[in-house]
C-alpha cells in the first residue's frame, strides 16, 4: 500500500511538472517579433498587401494590411492598436 501511494505521488509531481513546462514554452524564440499582430481580432497579415500611410499633422502613422481572414485593418504604428478593421463580405 505504501509503494502504491509513493508511485501515485511521483505521478502527480510529474504531471504538475509537465503542465508547468507546457505553460512556460508557449512562445518559441524564432516566433518572437515575426508576427506582432493580434491574431484573435484580425488574423495574420499578408506580407504583400501591407503598406504605410504617412502621418498627417495631429494623427499618428498607420499601417494598412489585409489579413488571411479577409479583414482590412488600419494599425497604429505607435502603440500597435487597431484603428479600424473591416471584414470583406462576399
Amino acid at each position: 500500500m505504501m509503494i502504491g501511494r509513493l508511485v501515485q505521488c511521483r505521478m502527480i509531481r510529474c504531471l504538475v511538472f509537465g503542465v508547468f513546462v507546457a505553460l512556460t514554452t508557449g512562445l518559441h524564440v524564432d516566433e518572437a517579433g515575426v508576427i506582432d499582430w493580434h491574431h484573435k481580432l484580425i488574423g495574420t497579415p499578408l506580407e504583400s498587401s501591407t503598406f504605410l500611410h504617412k502621418p498627417v499633422s495631429g494623427s499618428g502613422a498607420l499601417a494598412f494590411t489585409l489579413t488571411d481572414r479577409d479583414v482590412l485593418a488600419a494599425l497604429n504604428l505607435r502603440d500597435g492598436s487597431i484603428g479600424r478593421a473591416m471584414e470583406r463580405k462576399g
